[in-house]
């Protein structure tokens, strides 16, 4: 399923309109419907405001390659097994603790 389809799903079984999701989003409608309709690659950052909006986590849209931002490196699923296990269980983490695990991990990575 491509990503627009997927989001136009979690929308729809969420009951809002484009309008809705948007505002709960704090991206425009016409961001979210060119989204919807496939004439646009999200970014990293509104699959986050889409995902936290929808209460699931943004992970499930790059689990499938077809899915990928243009910032998600197009391999990073056939990288290494430590990275798919990780990816694995982000799935099932709810919203707050995916900003929780994404300070943590900024803290890290401003150390190196």
């Amino acid at each position: 399923m491509k990503i627009g389809e997927h989001i136009t799903k979690l929308r729809k079984e969420k009951g809002y309109s484009t309008t809705r999701l948007a505002k709960l989003a704090g991206i425009a409608q016409s961001t979210l419907r060119e989204i919807e309709l496939g004439n646009t690659s999200p970014t990293w950052d509104t699959l986050r405001k889409l995902g936290n909006a929808l209460e699931v986590s943004p992970i499930i849209f790059a689990l499938d390659p077809e899915n990928q931002p243009p910032e998600i490196s197009e391999n990073i699923l056939t990288s290494t097994p430590e990275i798919r296990r990780i990816l694995a269980k982000l799935i099932n983490l709810p919203p707050d603790k995916l900003k929780i695990l994404e300070s943590v991990l900024d803290s890290w990575v401003e150390r190196d």
